[in-house]
């Protein structure tokens, strides 16, 4: 049986490079690029996999969007798993990936890729000054040196202990939290 690989995606932690391995290798994925509305699939209502980029890439992408709640609920309700055709679905929120995409029929394996969280912020901080795309976009860190970004900007707050611990992002990661989530990983 077929096992979807399920890519829970960390900020700054490598992601572009694992989607780019895919897409060189002409895999299927599901993450936002699949409903752009550049391509024309983002209201069907069945699962479809195309090309968006043909002559350039052999990646394919499925019209689901993984990166959200909505999206993964969208891609739970047109059988996006049961339907065969992805091979790397991409996201952040993973639990709520397992729990609404996987079943004893369709199961799935988890890839992740981690970062020393220090090394993964200084990224954040050094990104986020110049990603004029991004929504998190932020030039006037170029003003601010790394150590003032860490005692006052820096808004992560054990990210990752939180998400691996299964604490909401307004919780307190306690010491306990930090060995569940060394255990999670373990």
């Amino acid at each position: 049986t077929k096992e979807t690989v399920l890519f829970w995606h960390i900020p700054k932690s490598g992601g572009t490079t694992v989607r780019s391995v895919y897409e060189c290798v002409g895999r299927t994925i599901a993450n936002r690029a699949g409903v752009d509305p550049r391509y024309g699939h983002q209201s069907e209502e069945e699962v479809i996999a195309f090309q968006p980029w043909p002559g350039v890439s052999r990646a394919s992408y499925v019209n689901v969007d993984t990166t959200n709640k909505p999206g993964l609920n969208r891609a739970k309700n047109m059988g996006l798993v049961h339907s065969g055709l992805v091979d790397m679905i991409i996201t952040s929120d993973i639990t709520y990936a397992v729990e609404n995409l996987f079943d004893e029929s369709h199961k799935g394996r988890v890839l992740g890729l981690f970062r020393h969280p220090i090394d993964r912020l200084v990224s954040i901080f050094f990104y986020l000054q110049k990603a004029s795309w991004e929504q998190q976009y932020r030039p006037q860190w170029k003003r601010i040196d790394v150590l003032e970004f860490a005692k006052k900007r820096n808004t992560d707050n054990n990210y990752m202990v939180k998400k691996l611990a299964g604490l909401g992002v307004n919780d307190t990661a306690t010491e306990e939290d930090l060995r569940v989530a060394m255990g999670t990983i373990n």
